[in-house]
């Protein structure tokens, strides 16, 4: 908790709050006072913790949750020394506890439309899930993503020759849609094709961006 809220009921409220959440969970209580960011990484260090998920909190700049190294919270949230200590939590227990966070995070893809879906596409999401889940294994990635993409500067994509093909939807919570089509417009001969909905993981246009990938790279050789 932030160092200027006083600390005394805390640790109670903190444990009853615990107390709420679904039978069967082994949970454990902490309670720290300092900067947000700083006091959990410290935790998380010394406790082999590897899942971290972070509720928002209007006084600590916490402007979304945040779940494993997904950097959806404040700066300090988003350092490599926070995600170096995001690695290994049961996916069942992260889906028991924050679903909708998993979904919306770590796939960028809007909870409503995975609801929505198809069963064949909610299967396909949840074999992705499989996969992805744990993330430690590929922090170190993560943590070279973050640095590269919030140091890039702009690459002179008109002198690009090679054929290409960019794909994107309005509502990827990655932020993708604006710079693929940027990106398509200032490619000499580059095709953009865009979905309204979908999110990152394209649900619902899944066959549909197979099949462009395919008659893409048949036309490509």
């Amino acid at each position: 908790m932030p160092p200027i809220t006083d600390p005394t009921g805390a640790p109670e409220a903190l444990r009853a709050q615990a107390a709420e959440l679904e039978k069967g969970l082994s949970i454990v209580t902490a309670f720290a006072s300092g900067r947000v960011a700083p006091r959990i990484v410290e935790y998380a260090g010394r406790n082999a913790i590897d899942l971290i998920v972070l509720g928002t909190h209007g006084r600590t700049g916490v402007s979304h949750a945040v779940l494993g190294s997904v950097a959806e919270a404040s700066s300090a949230a988003r350092s490599a020394g926070c995600l170096q200590y995001l690695s290994q939590c049961q996916r069942r227990t992260a889906m028991r506890l924050a679903r909708t966070t998993v979904i919306e995070s770590i796939l960028a893809t809007p909870a409503d439309v995975l609801k929505n879906a198809e069963t064949e596409e909610q299967a396909r999401v949840a074999r992705i899930l499989d996969h992805i889940l744990p993330i430690s294994p590929r922090r170190q990635g993560l943590v070279n993503d973050a640095a590269v993409t919030g140091a890039l500067s702009r690459f002179p994509l008109e002198r690009i020759q090679a054929p290409t093909l960019v794909m994107s939807v309005a509502d990827d919570r990655f932020g993708t849609y604006d710079g693929a089509r940027y990106t398509a417009e200032h490619i000499p001969g580059a095709r953009f094709i865009g979905d309204p909905s979908g999110g990152h993981v394209l649900i619902g246009h899944n066959e549909e961006a197979t099949a462009e990938i395919a008659v893409f790279l048949a036309n490509s050789r």
